[in-house]
């Protein structure tokens, strides 16, 4: 499947387990609760896609396209999520438990900053989200919704906007009313309790 155009296709409840979608056009495409466990998603077009409530473990999405996709209880669970724009995603009460969103380039003489390469959640709702575990490393989370989200266990270090957890007159661009943080590695790099 390879570089196929579904555009606008309803493809809910489909089983679509293990398939190789890397460059396909899903845009617009109703996936509502489809079996894509172990899909490869590698430059596929999921804008604007309906992924309420599909299973997306262990998917692999390098250089994926996610901007206002729906994936409002998906199970992403496990899935490799590196350098991806979800900015304006709705990942409500998603399943990201040991998702990875950043990795460390350790590529010889990098500048700092280019050490990791993270996802954009910018704007997105992870209300109610499981990231219990999730690599979030450097992730832009500014106006980002993370209410009533689990964060335990999740490293934060080098998170952009969020610098200043530890002070409680600073005013965070996310939201974290709610949020359980237990064990969660902080931007600072401590651990909180």
């Amino acid at each position: 499947m390879v570089g196929v155009n579904l555009e606008g296709a309803n493809l809910e409840n489909a089983n679509l387990k293990k398939a190789n979608l890397s460059g396909a056009n899903l845009r617009r495409a109703n996936l509502k609760k489809a079996d894509l466990v172990w899909s490869n998603f590698t430059e596929a077009n999921l804008e604007q896609a309906n992924l309420q409530e599909a299973n997306l473990s262990n998917i692999f999405a390098k250089a994926i396209k996610l901007e206002r996709a729906n994936l409002r209880e998906a199970n992403l669970s496990k899935a490799n999520l590196v350098g991806i724009n979800m900015s304006g995603v709705n990942l409500e009460k998603a399943n990201l438990q040991e998702a990875t969103l950043a990795e460390l380039n350790t590529s010889a003489s990098l500048p700092f900053d280019h050490y990791l390469i993270s996802a954009n959640l910018r704007g997105a709702n992870l209300m109610g989200a499981n990231l219990e575990r999730a690599d979030l490393r450097g992730i832009d989370l500014s106006d980002a919704n993370l209410s009533d989200a689990s964060l335990k266990g999740a490293q934060l270090d080098y998170t952009l906007e969020l610098t200043d957890w530890g002070s409680p007159n600073k005013v965070y661009r996310a939201n974290l009313k709610g949020a359980n943080l237990t064990n969660t590695i902080m931007p600072d790099g401590s651990t909180h309790q």
